[in-house]
């Protein structure tokens, strides 16, 4: 049951280890966090719990290229 537990917990990752993890990467990678998670995953001297949050970064880097641009400022979304 311990060993589930462990399981878990190194594949459990929180929003602040993502954004942690995002954060280190663009500053490492000159801001291109997604190159910058797929090159470290490929590491020898990578953790599960780290290869765990780099999935992540990877799986949330790929929803944000996919998402819509909330920046844009539609009159619509105003009440115009």
């Amino acid at each position: 049951m311990f060993q589930l537990m462990d399981w878990v917990k190194s594949h459990f990752v929180t929003e602040r280890d993502l954004r942690a993890t995002a954060w280190a990467l663009g500053s490492r990678h000159r801001g291109e966090i997604g190159a910058g998670a797929r090159a470290e995953i490929r590491l020898p001297n990578k953790s599960s719990s780290q290869r765990a949050v780099l999935r992540a970064v990877i799986r949330d880097e790929a929803r944000k290229a996919q998402a819509p641009d909330r920046q844009g400022g539609s009159s619509a979304a105003s009440g115009e």
